[in-house]
């Protein structure tokens, strides 16, 4: 072991895997932040995404990543319904720029935590991907509104999928 080792803390060691497991033990929401966007490791920035708390911390990081593991790690742990609504709604060919769309694993996560129903719809309605039309559509229980997606929806594949 070098010595430069023995007075570093271990959440800057030069092995990510000993970052890594150092990540849990942390608290400050700052460091953990700076250590879910900059660590050169993708299973070191997630494991700090996973242990963000502050919800300001996650919108900020929700921002910084738009697909991947760290991404999604950060979307299951939201809850502001405003952002997870832009980020489920990403998807939508007429509304966003691809560029600027969301991976669909992260829209996917973001519509598994939706609760407003008539989001849901337009998810169902509009997004560019069955999986995550499918995740939108296992969340909708409004009966009028499931009614309405089954009568309406021309891709079988989302309404079978999603039962």
């Amino acid at each position: 072991m070098a010595i430069k080792h023995l007075f570093r803390p271990k959440w800057k060691h030069s092995d990510h895997r000993v970052r890594e497991a150092a990540v849990p033990k942390l608290t400050d929401q700052v460091l953990l932040e700076k250590i879910a966007k900059y660590d050169s490791k993708e299973s070191v920035q997630r494991a700090a995404a996973e242990q963000v708390t502050n919800q300001a911390v996650l919108a900020d990081l929700a921002k910084a990543f738009d697909g991947g593991p760290v991404a999604v790690a950060v979307v299951r742990k939201l809850t502001d319904p405003a952002l997870l609504a832009e980020i489920a709604t990403s998807g939508f060919l007429e509304k966003v720029p691809s560029r600027y769309r969301h991976h669909n694993d992260v829209r996917e996560a973001a519509a598994e935590k939706v609760t407003d129903q008539a989001l849901l719809v337009e998810i169902i309605k509009n997004d560019i991907t069955g999986f995550v039309r499918r995740a939108a559509f296992r969340k909708l229980t409004d009966p009028a509104l499931l009614a309405e997606v089954a009568m309406t929806q021309l891709d079988d594949e989302v309404c079978w999928g999603g039962l």
